[in-house]
C-alpha cells in the first residue's frame, strides 16, 4: 500500500522553511536572489534532511511479494490487449525507466499524453497526469480498459485472467490469504468456470455535476490559441449552446471516452446473473491488487545524491562526502536548485510534490487540454474514488476540494526529477525532447501559458551558462540503474 505522504512533504517542506529561516542573515530572510548565496550550512541541511528515503519503503511482507510475482507476469503479458500484441511494458519499457521513450503513449492508438515513470509510485497521492485516480488499485485496471491503450472488456479482463492464470492463482496466491479471502476466490472460479470469454462492461455513473460555469468562463477566456477559441465559440454556435457549456461537454466526453461506450458490452453486463457479476468484480480486484503490488517495486536504487547524502551524515563538510560521481559542479548545481525555487514543487526523496501546477507552457499544436480540472471532474463523477482501498489521504482532499477554483486549470502533476536521463522526452505531452530543452523553459517564460494562468511560485530561472551546467550536473546526479531498481528483488524473492 502507499506510504502516507500528507506527513511527509509537510516535514520537507518544513525542513526547507527552517533552513532559510534559522540563522539566517536578516538580509536573506526573503526568498533568496539568483546572484546571492546562503550559508554553507543550510544548503547541507536541506541536502541531508529534506530529500531523505521514507522508511519502509522497500519492505515487503510475503502476500506482497506473491502478488508482485503475479503481477509481475501480467505486466509483461501481451494477451491482455485486444490485438493481442500490447502489454504494461509496451509503453512501460524497464529499459527506459517505466517509460516509452515517445512524446505521447502509443497503444491501440496514439494518446495526447506522455507515459508517465512508474517508479516510487508508493509515495505517490494522486495518479495519472491529471490525478483522476486516487490509487494504484484503481489505477491499473483502466488503461486495460481504455479504448486507445489496451482496449479490453471489463469481463474480459477477468476471464482472460482465468483461463490463462486461474491455476497460479490458486496454487501461490490463495495459500497467503486468510481463509474467508481464499475461500471467496475460490467460488469466484467455480462460478466463472463454464463461461466462454465474453465482452461486457458495467455502465459507468451519469455525471453527477458538471463543469462549473466561472471555471469554463476562465478556461475559454485564458485560452492563448486565438485560432482554438474561434474554433471553440463557432462550433459552440452552431449547437446552441454558450462556449463555456460546449467546453464543459466537451471535457465529459472526454471523459467518458476513456472507458469502452459499446452499447451491446452494457447489454451483455446485464445477461449476467449476480453471481456471475460479482465474481467478475472480485477477480478484477485480485488482478488489480497484483499488478500494484507489481508496480509498488518499482523503487529506484541509490543514485550519486544519494549516496553523498548518506556520506554527508558523518562529514563535517559536504566536500568530505564527494563521491566518484558527485563532486563540486553537483553540490553547487544542488545549491542553483534550492536558490531557483525548484524544490518548491521537487521536494523529498522522488522530488516531486505529487501535486499540481501551471509552470506556464505555451499553446502547442492548439491542443486542448485543461489537466487537473478534468481529473477532479473524473473522480466527482464517474470513478468510485474513495473505496475501502484507496488513498485516505487523496480522499480526505478530495472531499474539500472546490471545483470552481481556476488554479486546477491547465495544471499538471509535478513528475519525479529521478533517472532522467532515461525517461525522456518530458512534461505531460512530451513536448520538449532534451533536458536542455526543458531548462530553456524555465530560462525563458512564455508571456502567457496555453490556457489558465502560471503558477506564481514558478519564476524565471537567472543563471550563467556555467550555473546553468552545474544545475544540469546535480540532476544528472539524481539518475540510478536500471538494472538496480527493486524488480530484480523480486525475482530473487521466489
Amino acid at each position: 500500500m502507499p506510504i502516507p505522504a500528507g506527513s511527509r512533504h509537510l516535514q520537507t517542506l518544513l525542513v526547507i522553511a527552517l533552513a532559510f529561516l534559522v540563522d539566517m542573515p536578516e538580509s536573506l530572510q526573503l526568498r533568496p536572489s539568483p546572484d546571492k548565496r546562503l550559508p554553507e550550512t543550510l544548503y547541507t541541511r536541506i541536502a541531508s534532511q529534506a530529500f531523505l528515503e521514507p522508511p519502509g519503503l522497500r519492505t515487503l511482507n510475503p502476500q506482497q511479494i506473491s502478488l508482485a510475482r503475479l503481477g509481475r507476469d501480467l505486466f509483461f503479458d501481451t494477451r491482455f490487449s485486444a490485438n493481442q500484441q500490447i502489454s504494461c511494458a509496451t509503453c512501460h519499457s524497464p529499459a527506459l525507466g517505466f517509460t516509452d521513450g515517445q512524446p505521447t503513449g502509443q497503444g491501440l492508438a496514439t494518446g495526447d499524453r506522455n507515459t508517465p515513470a512508474l517508479f516510487n509510485l508508493r509515495l505517490q497521492t494522486w495518479f495519472f497526469w491529471d490525478g483522476r485516480s486516487t490509487s494504484l488499485i484503481d489505477q491499473v485496471l483502466q488503461p486495460l480498459q481504455h479504448p486507445g491503450e489496451h482496449g479490453l472488456s471489463y469481463a474480459r479482463i477477468a476471464l482472460r485472467f482465468l483461463h490463462n492464470y486461474g491455476a497460479q492463482l490458486q496454487d501461490t496466491l490463495v495459500q497467503n490469504l486468510v481463509p474467508d479471502e481464499a475461500r471467496d476466490i475460490q467460488v469466484a472460479i467455480q462460478v466463472l468456470s463454464d463461461l466462454d470469454e465474453v465482452d461486457a462492461q458495467p455502465h459507468s455513473p451519469e455525471a453527477s455535476e458538471q463543469l462549473p460555469q466561472s471555471v469554463a468562463i476562465y478556461s475559454v477566456a485564458t485560452l492563448d490559441s486565438y485560432k482554438l477559441q474561434k474554433d471553440l465559440i463557432s462550433q459552440a454556435a452552431r449547437l446552441s449552446l454558450s462556449p463555456q457549456d460546449y467546453l464543459g461537454q466537451r471535457i465529459e466526453d472526454r471523459i467518458r471516452q476513456r472507458q469502452p461506450a459499446i452499447k451491446e458490452w452494457y447489454e451483455q453486463f446485464n445477461k449476467l446473473t449476480s453471481e456471475q457479476r460479482q465474481a467478475i468484480h472480485l477477480i478484477n480486484q485480485w488482478i488489480a491488487r497484483a499488478l500494484a503490488s507489481y508496480v509498488e517495486q518499482l523503487i529506484s536504487s541509490p543514485a550519486p545524491f544519494d549516496r553523498f547524502v548518506s556520506q554527508l551524515k558523518s562529514a563535517s563538510r559536504p566536500e568530505e562526502a564527494f563521491t566518484a560521481d558527485f563532486g563540486n559542479s553537483e553540490w553547487r548545481g544542488f545549491q542553483h536548485f534550492i536558490n531557483q525555487g525548484c524544490a518548491n514543487c521537487h521536494h523529498g526523496f522522488n522530488f516531486s510534490d505529487g501535486q499540481f501546477h501551471n509552470i506556464g507552457l505555451a499553446n502547442r499544436n492548439d491542443h486542448l487540454d485543461l489537466g487537473r480540472i478534468e481529473g477532479l471532474m473524473k473522480l466527482k463523477q464517474f470513478a468510485n474514488a474513495c473505496q475501502s482501498e484507496s488513498n485516505s489521504e487523496a480522499c480526505r482532499e478530495l472531499f474539500y476540494t472546490d471545483l470552481n477554483s481556476q488554479e486546477s486549470v491547465g495544471a499538471f502533476k509535478t513528475p519525479s526529477l529521478r533517472n532522467l536521463s532515461l525517461t525522456a522526452p518530458y512534461m505531460h505531452d512530451g513536448r520538449f525532447a532534451t533536458l536542455d530543452e526543458v531548462l530553456d523553459h524555465y530560462f525563458d517564460l512564455p508571456p502567457t501559458p496555453a490556457v489558465g494562468h502560471r503558477d506564481e511560485s514558478i519564476q524565471t530561472f537567472a543563471l550563467d551558462q556555467e550555473a546553468r551546467s552545474e544545475l544540469k550536473s546535480f540532476l544528472k546526479s539524481l539518475d540510478a540503474q536500471v538494472s538496480a531498481l527493486l524488480d530484480t528483488q523480486v525475482a530473487s524473492a521466489k
